[in-house]
């Protein structure tokens, strides 16, 4: 569970990069490529092992892949999320600084504790009261 709260929700890569004073790179190695790999090795974590939830710098955050890497997905509530990292996530909007820089993702509050589950077998995350679909069917694909 995340505390209730503001949140950005979209492509970690867009926030947690130098602009608000992370490192990119430190933050795939020191969480495993995002639940990839155990932290710190080179193993390779079976899918059915990750949680999606890490700790960064004391703050408690979400991430998932999605089923189709790169792309534009849509939640039920009619947002758009541009994905350039081929995932997912929320990080709490208090643990990014005074000016936080939030592109490509939305800023969302949470009134009460949440829930979060990666990517299942239909390609849907879900971020709280959100379901990000990041799978398309042929239909939608254009085939």
């Amino acid at each position: 569970m995340l505390a209730a709260g503001k949140y950005y929700v979209g492509d970690l890569c867009y926030v947690l990069g130098d602009k608000n004073g992370f490192d990119w790179g430190r933050v795939l190695s020191e969480t495993g490529f995002l639940g990839h790999y155990a932290p710190g090795t080179k193993d390779r974590l079976d899918p059915d092992e990750n949680t999606g939830r890490f700790r960064l710098k004391g703050a408690k955050f979400f991430s998932s892949s999605t089923a189709h890497g790169d792309g534009c997905y849509p939640d039920d509530e009619g947002r758009q999320y541009g994905v350039d990292a081929g995932l997912i996530g929320c990080f709490p909007m208090s643990a990014l600084g005074d000016n936080p820089q939030t592109d490509g993702g939305h800023v969302v509050e949470f009134a009460a504790p949440f829930g979060c589950s990666v990517c299942d077998d239909d390609g849907t995350i879900k971020i709280g009261r959100l379901s990000i679909k990041t799978n398309w069917d042929d239909e939608e694909d254009g085939e």
